[in-house]
């Protein structure tokens, strides 16, 4: 599995969505057909970049998170229905790009996770995101992007 980094800028139009860290499983589906279904009434784009945003577990007391369903965009949206916002995030990420298969996603946040504490590249507390693109073959290609600060290695304070 390659690993890669970069500074990136995401712009992303989403709907915000809160709710128990372990239900994501069952809630992020269902999130993401309501932000569907919302996002094609409002563009009327069928095929878009699906993007989730989500707020990073700081410990393992913090139970009640928050994520974003969106759509990958170049640039902020104007004139966006109430339930919708832009979000833009920056900074250095540390990312894969690999096939979309759920049953791997454990497997890559491990992956990422193990290439930050190897590199001494320190967490943050900022969103993490996934990208979702569409492919002609069905299966979306996904890349995971974990936010991280150049220097330093601060694991323990996020644990």
């Amino acid at each position: 599995m390659k690993i890669s980094t970069a500074y990136k800028n995401f712009q992303v139009v989403g709907i915000k969505f809160t709710g128990r860290f372990k239900e994501y499983p069952s809630l992020i589906p269902k999130a993401n057909a309501s932000f569907k279904e919302r996002y094609q009434a409002f563009k009327g784009e069928s095929e878009f970049t699906r993007a989730i945003v989500y707020e990073p577990m700081k410990s393992q007391d913090h139970e009640v998170g928050f994520f974003y369903i969106g759509a990958l965009v170049d640039e902020p949206v104007q004139n966006l229905p109430d339930d919708m916002e832009n979000i833009s995030m920056e900074g250095d990420y540390v990312f894969l790009r690999h096939p979309f298969d759920v049953s791997k996603m454990g497997e890559f946040y491990t992956a990422l996770d193990n290439w930050m504490i190897e590199n001494g590249k320190s967490f943050t507390e900022d969103f993490l995101v996934e990208l979702y693109y569409p492919n002609a073959n069905s299966v979306e290609d996904l890349e995971v992007y974990m936010p991280y600060k150049k220097e330093g290695n601060s694991l323990a304070e996020y644990k």
